[in-house]
């Protein structure tokens, strides 16, 4: 079963969870599909999000960096979250350092062994001729299309993300795995995209994360000095909790 809250009710939760941690925040990740879907017109960008955007924005303007790793539900994003919201916004996993840690950081999409269909799509979809000729769609049309086949390729995820979590033929953890031993200096894997909350050891000196998602399962990623850990929101309660060690989030 499907037990996403609506969408206006979820930015009202991570509105409150971005009020809830801001004292402690310093720097602020998304791993990608913030939204259903985004489409930068030359001179039009999807309506709504206004609460959202205005405060992230003023959280760049009180000094936290952003960091927005473009998703397989925002390939379209140009410069308009940079221009307008102060966040940097990458469009590959990113290799960065903190805390005298090595991580790798991305959304995760297009990183699985089985996800040779989805990278030919991407190449389609990323690609400037195909961009220009879909701006030629009045927005009325274009941005409802776009959403409508956005929700549908949700939708057909549904029932795979309900199969038993099997981390032998996990495409994310099998990417880790292979990356973790091509370079033994990263510490921390970080992905999205799977709709599963877990963490995984991958090598003797890499773990995996997967935050999850916002979608229902209102689970984040937090690193400070003594390392990283996985929490989930409680919207009833407004209220945090740690995820165990080998505790696994998912819908169900």
């Amino acid at each position: 079963m499907d037990s996403r809250v609506p969408s206006l009710e979820r930015e009202r939760y991570f509105l409150r969870w971005l009020t809830k941690v801001r004292p402690t925040l310093g720097e602020l990740f998304i791993l990608g599909d913030l939204f259903e879907f985004f489409f930068e017109y030359r001179h039009a960008v999807p309506k709504g999000f206004t609460r959202l955007l205005g405060r992230l924005a003023e959280l760049a303007d009180e000094g936290v960096r952003i960091h927005y790793f473009v998703g397989n539900h925002d390939l379209w994003l140009k410069n308009y979250l940079t221009e307008e919201a102060g966040m940097q916004v990458y469009w590959a996993p990113e290799r960065i350092e903190r805390f005298g840690r090595e991580m790798l950081v991305g959304h995760g999409d297009g990183l699985s062994p089985f996800d040779g269909k989805y990278r030919r799509l991407k190449r389609l979809f990323t690609n400037p001729l195909a961009q220009w000729l879909y701006r030629w769609l009045h927005p009325d049309v274009g941005i409802p299309l776009a959403r409508y086949f956005s929700q549908q390729s949700r939708e057909a995820q549904l029932p795979t993300d309900a199969r038993p979590f099997d981390p032998q033929k996990d495409g994310l953890v099998l990417f880790a795995r292979q990356w973790a031993q091509a370079h033994p200096s990263v510490r921390y894997i970080i992905m999205g995209h799977r709709h599963i909350a877990h963490r995984m050891q991958v090598s003797e000196q890499c773990t995996y994360y997967n935050v999850g998602d916002w979608l229902h399962l209102f689970t984040y990623g937090q690193l400070t000095a003594e390392g990283m850990h996985l929490w989930q929101y409680l919207p009833g309660e407004d209220a945090v909790r740690p995820l165990g060690a080998d505790e696994i989030v998912r819908n169900v």
